[in-house]
């Protein structure tokens, strides 16, 4: 979690200030839109994680690592939905 989280940060910090996690989660939407990138997907993950959506952050962090098979995060956290 501690990855995710700070990937999280890393991806969002500017965009998000002060919205709440359907709003986040509206905006990567338009960003993955654009350009799929694995960590705009693996952060929009971790907003549906928060959520309880565990379906949702299962189909995310597929696609990330689709985008980006070596991802240690990506694995990291789908070994963790995955246990859940």
């Amino acid at each position: 979690m501690k990855v995710l989280f700070l990937i999280f940060c890393f991806v969002t910090t500017s965009i998000f200030a002060h919205h709440g996690p359907e709003h986040q989660v509206k905006i990567l939407s338009e960003k993955i839109a654009e350009k799929p990138q694995s960590s705009l997907l693996l952060a929009r993950a971790g907003l549906y994680m928060e959520q309880g959506k565990k379906a949702l952050a299962l189909k995310d962090a597929k696609k990330a690592l689709e985008l980006n098979p070596a991802s240690k995060s990506g694995q990291k956290i789908l070994a963790q939905l995955q246990a859940k």
